[in-house]
């Protein structure tokens, strides 16, 4: 059961969600209040992350491009390990029975 801590925190990063509309430019304007709380600036890069997307502030964003690019051989070798499917143990055979005998 969550604590009181941290209902209180889920009802607070819910709350500041809104609604928005595209302009006709098919843009979507964020409200000033979700850009000052989120600390993104006026650009930002938004990213696709499996089933949500998410805003990071242009430069938040580009840092932490470098960043993964600077450590995509450690990911990626990390992915590969981590994504292979299990090995199937090898069964030792047992002694075989001699069916001539029943």
């Amino acid at each position: 059961m969550p604590s009181e801590l941290q209902k209180s925190f889920t009802y607070l990063t819910l709350s500041l969600g809104a609604e928005v509309d595209c302009d006709a430019a098919g843009r979507v304007v964020l409200p000033e209040s979700i850009l000052a709380r989120a600390n993104l600036g006026r650009e930002v890069t938004l990213v696709g992350v499996q089933d949500h997307l998410e805003l990071f502030s242009r430069d938040r964003w580009n840092e932490l491009r470098n960043k993964l690019i600077a450590q995509s051989e450690i990911i990626e070798a990390w992915a590969q390990e981590s994504l292979r499917p299990p090995a199937q143990e090898q069964k030792t055979p047992g002694p075989r029975r001699d069916e001539s005998k029943d």
